[in-house]
């Protein structure tokens, strides 16, 4: 675990006990984040893998990607997220090896192109 990622879990633990007693009640899980469109372009790749406490939600998932790519913070309020290829809100409880990818809204394109 990085200085990122434990920091991340400490913001997502904020006023629940301590980030020990977190990790040691829950144990860690591993979740892989795909990056897509401009978030892909902002982070520099396009997924990134994260451990965190067992029964982290999609929220505390975001938190984490606040915390770790501050570059994302206002193009995460738009995105839609899946978990495992089905959209899911920010209460959705995560579990060892779930896919999120963030996808956020498309735009661009031309109708007319010849």
């Amino acid at each position: 675990m990085n200085v990122a990622q434990a920091g991340a879990i400490r913001a997502c633990f904020r006023g629940r006990g301590t980030l020990f007693e977190n990790v040691v009640k829950r144990g860690i899980m591993q979740i892989r984040i795909l990056f897509f469109g401009v978030l892909k372009d902002i982070v520099g790749r396009n997924h990134d893998e994260v451990k965190l406490p067992e029964g982290s939600s999609v929220g505390d998932l975001i938190a984490y990607c606040e915390s770790r790519f501050p570059g994302v913070r206002e193009s995460l309020s738009s995105v839609a997220i899946a978990v495992n290829h089905q959209y899911a809100g920010p209460g959705s409880t995560l579990r060892e090896g779930d896919e999120v990818a963030l996808l956020p809204p498309v735009s661009g394109g031309s109708f007319g192109a010849e």
